[in-house]
């Protein structure tokens, strides 16, 4: 059976950011960002997160972080030692993931429900050039978004200091190990207990990612794990379908396939001797296709211009 969805109106996170949700047309939480909001806000503990690709694990560690910026920007006060790690230079959080694309695509999430809420993001990637990114963290940035390569060369440099960091996230851990980020998360990250908050994301766990997580949670963390209906790590509302396509088909192939999922306007039906045909179907959205080479997607995107730009012309 589907799990029940719980109402935003019942969500552990301030008027303001359900306010926020509602505005960018979300109305129930996913299975993911409703335990993992509960491990974090209320029952506070560091979370380990085992759940699909396409479950929402972005909201389910974005909102807890805004959560968390709210009550350390109302609880401070006085000149003690808090007082020293405040101000440029000084985030509150910082979220790792493996690629710059992730990264941004991650940064783009925060911009709508953390910089909203009044609390600036930077994006710190490596291969972009870095001015305009230590000009966001001088800028008094306090949550930094990026690949651990980059973060940890503004550690290094001093531009970022990590002595104020309340919450820390690492997404698609998996991905971090397999890309060798594993010292650089470990030099840059806060130690487990004390006043940083981690959460780490993954949609797989091998041994030796279990290895270096037992190095970066405390004993009593929280273990949220979700897989689809089917067991894999893909979100449920992803269909898998394989077509067997002689090479000269493939690109007539794919053309169908965008009209199918991205125009609404049929599917593709392959028969064993690699003709394609349209039947009447309502599905709709957008399409990523991956390739293999450079070269084979500049191709593609060649075809698919030129399939369009032709019909575009014809329905005039």
């Amino acid at each position: 059976a589907e799990a029940t969805k719980t109402d935003v109106d019942s969500a552990p996170v301030s008027e303001a950011a359900k306010s926020r949700l509602r505005d960018a047309g979300i109305t129930h939480l996913t299975p993911v960002q409703e335990r993992t909001l509960r491990a974090i806000i209320v029952d506070r503990l560091d979370v380990l997160v085992q759940a699909p690709t396409g479950s929402g694990k972005t909201l389910a560690y974005l909102l807890p972080l805004a959560h968390a910026l709210e009550a350390a920007e109302a609880a401070r006060g006085g000149e003690g030692d808090e007082a020293r790690f405040r101000g440029p230079g000084f985030p509150s959080a910082i979220v790792f993931l493996p690629t710059r694309e992730l990264a941004a695509q991650v940064f783009e999430h925060a911009e709508k429900h953390v910089t909203a809420g009044g609390f600036k993001c930077v994006l710190c990637c490596g291969g972009a050039d870095e001015k305009p990114q230590i000009s966001g963290i001088k800028n008094g940035a306090r949550v930094v978004i990026g690949t651990p390569g980059r973060i940890k060369q503004f550690v290094d440099r001093g531009v970022v200091k990590t002595d104020g960091v309340v919450f820390q996230v690492l997404d698609e851990c998996d991905r971090l190990l397999d890309g060798g980020f594993e010292r650089d998360v470990e030099e840059v990250c806060r130690p487990p207990g004390g006043k940083t908050r981690t959460a780490c994301f993954s949609a797989t766990m091998p041994p030796g990612l279990l290895r270096f997580l037992a190095k970066r949670l405390p004993p009593d963390h929280a273990t949220v794990a979700l897989r689809n209906a089917r067991g894999g790590n893909v979100g449920g509302g992803v269909e898998h379908l394989a077509f067997v396509v002689p090479a000269e088909n493939k690109l007539g192939a794919v053309v169908d396939a965008v009209d199918a999922y991205a125009d609404g306007a049929s599917s593709l039906s392959v028969d064993p001797r690699g003709d394609t045909r349209n039947t009447q179907n309502k599905v709709t959205g957008q399409t990523i296709v991956f390739v293999e080479t450079k070269v084979h997607a500049e191709r593609l995107a060649g075809t698919l211009a030129a399939a369009y730009e032709e019909r575009s012309e014809c329905s005039r």
